[in-house]
Parts: C-alpha cells; sequence; structure tokens
C-alpha cells in the first residue's frame, strides 16, 4: 500500500496505526513499526524516546508529515 504524506493532513495516528501503515512512513520500515507498536500507547511525544532506534530526528520528522499520537 502506498501512502501519500501531505504535512497540512494528519493521515496516521500512532496510538491506532496499524503495523504496515507505520512501516510506510519515511524513515520507520518494519522494524521500528514493530517497535513503536510494543511501546503503544503513547501520551506525548517524549514517551517516544523509550523506543530503541528511534531518535530525535525520526521524532521531528514523524511531526512533520502530521502523524498525531491520538
Amino acid at each position: 500500500m502506498a501512502l501519500a504524506f501531505d504535512q497540512e493532513v494528519c493521515l496516521l495516528r500512532l496510538n491506532s496505526a496499524t503495523e504496515e501503515e507505520l512501516a510506510a512512513l519515511p524513515r520507520v520500515g518494519p522494524k521500528r513499526a514493530a517497535a513503536l507498536i510494543r511501546h503503544r500507547p503513547f501520551e506525548s511525544w517524549d514517551a517516544l524516546k523509550e523506543v530503541p532506534s528511534l531518535g530525535a530526528r525520526t521524532i521531528k520528522n514523524l511531526q512533520s508529515y502530521g502523524v498525531k499520537l491520538d
């Protein structure tokens, strides 16, 4: 499935997106998507720092793609 990313529109909600949807995000991929799902739910963006291999740059990118927490 190909997803288009528009910074003006929220396309995904991090706490409810499927693993496939998360993996389709730029710079996420299947391993990070699986890790995100294992560490859910996220109550804040700071909570994502607990996910292995997910750095500040990736978190900032998720925000810029319009991804929301819930």
